[in-house]
């Protein structure tokens, strides 16, 4: 008996063994299901593909910086200048620029940028491009990885991320080095994940852990990183258990702080208030915005740097495109949730890329765009990899269609690179890129504004003026354009028809300091004291750290008298410019005066 015992337990653990092994056999089969027998060596397919990718973005390395938030975020942002010390607390504790997001990392890199060449745009456009080279190769590594070493799905994702027209905006524009920035750290922790399961090592899930905060700490925009994580569980068929949601908490109450953190900054300015569109408007927005960029993956033609609203407030009736939007988003989703059923890999694909765009959709409108180029970045790391899924599925089904997909993938990245190579041109500086917004959106006031400001900085006033003109046409609320009109007008002693467009400027956006204090330098030029001094006192009130505003209030003291309050405004003014020369020798006349 003892001895039958002991044979049935014996054959009972060999049962166990073989069940096992059968059980590891089949998530074998199902890993390599998406597996081609044969490949290229993986290193000289990503060679070519970076290669490629390098050729593609060549030109904007020779380009210039944009006057579209790359002054405030580098050429007049003196914490990501750094000369004599790393102003480090102010980049972890604070946003630099007032109502934008919490980016201390990206502020970091641009100011390694400036130890290296200053103020020069190159050094900041070959960081750009590195980032994204590095990009192409972790979207390689990680499809080649997730998919059990297949090349054709790996290969197609990674090249068409590479050089696709819609992401020139994230590479080209200085001032989105948070997207390649944080898709690096995003890429690098989906890699480490992808380890950590493999290896059961709780090493590889503290490296995940700490790439997801670095991409957080990048751009807000990693809030989902948690997610994407149960996106690879899902695809690799983790058994939903406890242990798979426990260990995602501390992503989550990351990104938690970080969203809550991001929508206060925010709120003061870049999200539209929930009243300026209605609720059916903001949903048209959503679908249209999402029809697009499926849309522009495959066909990315008339691309703008700016995508404006088609209305301006809720009172006005969406353009057709934007009403049967909603209903054709909804056809698509249910087209892929049908054909997901037999994919894993489409499904993967696809709820990736709907999750990076889900927080851009204009659900709550951002910004003065629908939609935006950059929001597509990382996002179309999901929907290249469902593209390349079919196609490696068909490469491997119907050998008699190689040559065929071969022939028409290799056109179709050629024709994207030639795209992508001509959109970076576009890029080149603020004139060659507001005046292609022009092109495709001729009744852009934002877009004529910025060229002017363009021309004005170049010094061609008649541009600059048709240009702000334009601009007031469009929107004749339009406070900056107004003011830097009146300004023009001041130049060319049409002081008439600048006070005009001060006292509009001032009535359309009351907290605009420019318009206070060139308003007052005219009435100052017509020697109206007393109003002068009116308009530099709102200044102040606006901007107390204007060496220029307490300069020209002490120039007031000191034309009507008050010789101790143009002292007092004379030290404020040098105290925050010292060497702000008409404040010295202001400053000098005034202490001759006083005898001292």
């Amino acid at each position: 008996m003892c001895c039958t015992l002991t044979n049935e337990y014996s054959m009972s653990k060999k049962k166990q063994r073989a069940e096992k092994a059968s059980n590891r056999s089949t998530r074998r089969k199902e890993a390599n299901s998406n597996k081609v027998e044969q490949g290229p060596s993986s290193w000289l397919l990503v060679g070519g593909i970076l290669l490629l990718t390098f050729i593609a973005f060549l030109p904007s390395l020779s380009n210039d910086f944009i006057n579209w938030d790359d002054g405030v975020y580098i050429l007049s942002n003196e914490t990501t200048q750094w000369k004599s010390e790393t102003p480090l607390k102010e980049m972890f504790t604070q946003p630099i620029v007032e109502g934008d997001n919490y980016l201390p990392l990206t502020w970091l890199s641009f100011g390694i940028d400036y130890m290296i060449g200053g103020l020069k745009a190159a050094p900041y456009h070959r960081t750009n491009l590195l980032l994204h080279l590095l990009n192409t190769f972790l979207v390689f590594l990680f499809c080649y990885r997730l998919t059990a070493k297949n090349w054709i799905i790996a290969g197609i994702t990674s090249l068409l991320f590479g050089i696709h027209p819609m992401h020139v905006e994230s590479v080209a524009w200085i001032a989105e080095r948070k997207d390649v920035l944080y898709t690096f750290f995003f890429m690098g922790g989906m890699l480490t994940y992808l380890r950590y399961r493999a290896t059961e090592q709780a090493t590889w899930l503290v490296a995940t852990f700490v790439l997801g905060l670095a991409s957080l700490l990048s751009k807000p925009a990693a809030v989902v990183f948690p997610i994407a994580l149960w996106l690879i569980d899902l695809y690799q068929g983790r058994k939903w258990e406890a242990r798979m949601f426990v260990e995602k908490i501390p992503f989550l109450v990351l990104s938690v702080v970080i969203g809550i953190t991001t929508i206060k900054i925010q709120s003061a300015s870049a999200i539209s208030t929930p009243d300026a569109y209605s609720l059916g408007q903001r949903i048209s927005f959503a679908g249209y915005g999402f029809m697009m960029y499926l849309a522009k993956l495959f066909v990315p033609i008339n691309l703008s740097a700016l995508y404006p609203y088609p209305v301006k407030n809720s009172t006005e009736a969406l353009p057709l495109i934007f009403k049967v939007a909603p209903l054709l988003a909804l056809i698509i989703s249910g087209a892929f949730a049908w054909w997901m059923r037999t994919s894993k890999a489409i499904l993967f694909g696809f709820l990736f890329f709907v999750l990076n765009l889900v927080l851009v959709l204009q659900l709550l409108p951002v910004g003065n765009a629908v939609m935006a180029d950059r929001y597509a970045y990382l996002a179309y790391v999901g929907i290249c990899f469902a593209l390349a899924s079919v196609l490696a599925k068909l490469y491997e089904e119907r050998p008699s269609l190689r040559l065929i997909l071969l022939a028409g993938v290799g056109a179709f990245c050629l024709l994207m690179t030639g795209m992508t190579y001509q959109r970076c041109g576009v890029w080149k500086n603020s004139g060659t890129l507001w005046s292609d917004v022009i092109e495709k959106y001729p009744e852009s006031s934002i877009a004529y504004f910025k060229r002017g400001e363009y021309h004005s900085e170049k010094n061609k006033p008649q541009q600059a003026f048709k240009d702000y003109s334009s601009s007031i046409k469009y929107n004749p609320n339009d406070a900056k354009a107004l003011t830097n009109r009146g300004i023009l007008y001041f130049g060319q002693q049409k002081y008439e028809d600048a006070l005009k467009d001060y006292d509009r400027a001032v009535a359309a956006d009351p907290s605009l300091f420019n318009a206070w204090l060139n308003r007052g330098r005219l009435y100052y030029q017509q020697r109206d004291f007393d109003n002068a001094l009116t308009d530099y006192n709102k200044a102040i009130e606006l901007n107390n750290e204007s060496h220029i505003a307490y300069n020209n209030r002490a120039i007031i003291y000191h034309e009507k008298g008050e010789l101790e309050k143009a002292k007092e405004n004379y030290d404020k003014a040098l105290a925050l410019s010292p060497n702000y020369e008409s404040a010295k020798k202001n400053r000098a006349i005034l202490m001759k005066q006083m005898g001292q």
